[in-house]
């Protein structure tokens, strides 16, 4: 990774959040904490996020389980491929690196084959979430956009990776978009500022 990849960081007004994606650390800084931060790293990126707001424990969130749409056998067996790879690459090492070794894998899967569609993105994650509900260790976010990236290589198609932070409460979030979406998520993804994009918008313009 490059040192801007190393360290990023966001802004959300309340408090700023950054990330060391080498390191695999998260701090949440307080308004006083960021000033000095930034003074010591000027360097290091700094994107202003979606300001918080509270929600007041409204947010209308679906409840119990909806049946994942079937998809086309080749996606399935993409998956079947993508998961466990992902989840070794994971785990094949010291935990405090687990984001960097995700983080090269993506970026290892960038440049092949074309830009994927909508509906090919959302069926490489439906697979990825039907294996996943059937693994016997967690997949959650980052595993799963991960892996349905890379089941998406195996097929010949290219995606953008996303791993931001989001507020109320704050927390990080990983993602994948196509043709300028992101792919079978929630809309409170929307709300969710990117820290790390593969490829960025600057390398598919």
């Amino acid at each position: 990774m490059t040192p801007t990849d190393e360290e990023r960081a966001c802004d959300l007004g309340s408090a700023t959040v950054v990330v060391h994606y080498r390191k695999g650390t998260v701090r949440v800084l307080s308004p006083a904490a960021a000033r000095k931060w930034r003074a010591d790293r000027g360097s290091t990126a700094v994107v202003t996020g979606h300001r918080w707001e509270p929600s007041w424990g409204v947010q209308e969130l679906p409840m119990g389980f909806s049946e994942l749409p079937r998809v086309p056998a080749r996606y399935r067996m993409a998956a079947a491929v993508a998961l466990p790879v992902s989840l070794a690459v994971m785990r094949a090492g010291p935990r405090s690196a687990r984001m960097g070794r995700m983080v090269r894998l993506v970026r290892a899967l960038h440049g092949g084959g074309r830009t994927a569609t909508l509906s090919e993105a959302e069926n490489a994650v439906h697979a990825v979430r039907a294996l996943g509900l059937f693994s016997p260790v967690r997949v959650a976010c980052l595993e799963e956009s991960v892996a349905a990236t890379l089941a998406l290589a195996v097929l010949g198609r290219g995606v953008r990776w996303c791993h931001g932070v989001i507020a109320d409460p704050i927390r990080l979030h990983a993602w994948i978009e196509a043709e300028g979406h992101p792919v079978a998520e929630p809309d409170s993804t929307r709300r969710c500022t990117a820290l790390l994009t593969i490829p960025t918008v600057e390398e598919t313009t």
